[in-house]
């Protein structure tokens, strides 16, 4: 496996105080691309979720579209008040 690509931009999708970040690898020996996402909130130093695997294609955006997206629903069913 190849080591792992940080996405250009840091910031791909927001939500109140939430955001995700995502990190795309590209399979070994396949033009897959596999892609995490990180859920963070503004207040903690640290992803909140974390989800391997979250998108999956053959062209790097469309994994990380599959991630932000992922992300974003993920987002939706967390209740801002526990943070």
């Amino acid at each position: 496996m190849s080591s792992p690509l940080p996405t250009a931009a840091s910031v791909l999708g927001l939500c109140d105080d939430f955001h995700v970040e995502t990190l795309e690898m590209q399979v070994s020996d396949s033009s897959m691309w596999t892609s995490t996402v990180y859920v963070f909130h503004v207040r903690r130093s640290g992803p909140l979720l974390t989800i391997e695997n979250a998108g999956r294609a053959e062209y790097r955006d469309d994994a990380r579209r599959q991630a932000v997206a992922a992300g974003l629903a993920a987002i939706a069913d967390i209740d801002p008040a526990d943070y």
